[in-house]
């Protein structure tokens, strides 16, 4: 009869420990994607005024990529920090995944800020290539930023 009873307290707690846990996980699952979502629409929308803005306007566009690639910037370090504090977790191919997408953040990260200073630097009359090649670069980055949280977070 202990036995019994026994088992019916351990099913009884694995029960009630999954019908916590799991509803947590999801949640946090959820409010992740609802913020990626929230960084992509609007970079989209800080994109979408950059590509308008005309070379009489450079110093607005300036500031708006300077304040878009701040932004993202910051999701990059707290992606990082995330990946690092659960480092001692991960397996050999893990850690070696998450080493070659953050080198590949950086290095699209380090092309931007190229377009960037371009853009700065840019004469009027090539302020539309210019900006046209910022913003190839952004979305590129920016695109493997997500994918890269899609895949660690």
């Amino acid at each position: 009869m202990n036995q019994v009873r026994l088992m019916i307290i351990a099913l009884s707690a694995l029960a009630a420990a999954l019908f916590i846990i799991i509803p947590v996980a999801v949640a946090r699952r959820l409010s992740g994607n609802r913020a990626a979502k929230r960084v992509k629409y609007h970079t989209a929308k800080a994109l979408e005024a950059i590509k308008d803005y005309t070379s009489d306007q450079r110093d607005e566009a300036i500031g708006q990529a300077k304040a878009t690639m701040n932004d993202l910037d910051d999701r990059i370090e707290t992606l990082q920090q995330t990946l690092f504090s659960n480092w001692d977790q991960m397996d050999q191919t893990a850690r070696e995944k998450t080493r070659s997408s953050l080198y590949e953040l950086t290095k699209k990260r380090n092309q931007v800020a190229e377009w960037y200073g371009a853009m700065v630097h840019s004469s009027a009359e090539a302020w539309n290539d210019v900006k046209e090649g910022f913003m190839d670069s952004f979305n590129t980055l920016s695109a493997s930023f997500h994918q890269a949280q899609s895949e660690f977070t």
